[in-house]
């Protein structure tokens, strides 16, 4: 007796076609240099800095930008920290796209960087959003924290600090990686008034700003473009 055969289902079609597209946009990703997970970009970022391996300390979530969906992350190793960010694309998957790394190679109680980040919002108005991120050693300190001032020419400085306070992290809110301490601060970013004041951003420690007054000197700052 002749068997039957069976005749796809318009689910089981569907679901092979789906398969089929999905299989070939790994590959069309893969061959792009692209990375299947948003992680992957941190192998790419630390060959592009020159730290060496490094792993993940600590997912950040969402760049909160207007219409820019990035995914920001904080990784390490013994002599480095990086802030990366991963964008997604379609046809060539998770792509690093921009981020900032520190050096902490040499013995210090803290290591501070500074990325901010500007972009045209959708409403046309100009946003941005900065971090400070880095690594304490010196397991006494509670705090760190930022504040943004101006030096006159006679070397006053004047504090405008962050929307009137001082932008901080607790040792509570640290992750601890091998060994060390982690931190990250964030703060929407007045691009009018940072170009108006054209101050700097100096280091405190424990409430109290670091003597001398000691300058975020490690940045990187991004535009997105308009």
């Amino acid at each position: 007796m002749k068997k039957e055969k069976k005749t796809p289902t318009r689910r089981r079609t569907a679901l092979r076609r789906t398969a089929a597209a999905f299989v070939m946009l790994l590959a069309m990703w893969l061959l792009n240099g692209g990375s299947i997970l948003p992680t992957g970009v941190l192998r790419v970022q630390a060959d592009v800095e020159g730290t060496g391996p490094v792993e993940l300390v600590k997912a950040l979530g969402r760049l909160p930008l207007k219409g820019r969906y990035r995914r920001v992350y904080l990784s390490a190793n013994q002599d480095a920290v990086l802030l990366s960010a991963a964008a997604l694309h379609l046809t060539m998957g998770w792509q690093e796209s921009m981020g900032a790394g520190l050096d902490c190679s040499e013995e210090g109680p803290v290591h501070i960087a500074r990325w901010a980040v500007t972009t045209r919002a959708p409403e046309g108005e100009r946003e941005g959003y900065v971090y400070f991120f880095g690594r304490v050693d010196d397991p006494g300190i509670r705090e760190v924290g930022v504040t943004y001032g101006r030096r006159d020419e006679a070397g006053e400085l004047t504090i405008h600090g962050f929307e009137g306070s001082q932008l901080t992290s607790s040792r509570e809110e640290w992750v601890r990686w091998g060994g060390y301490d982690y931190f990250v601060m964030s703060s929407p970013l007045d691009v009018e008034r940072q170009q108006e004041t054209a101050g700097d951003y100096y280091l405190c420690v424990d409430g109290y700003m670091v003597q001398p007054d000691l300058k975020v000197s490690q940045w990187t700052s991004t535009s997105l473009g308009d």
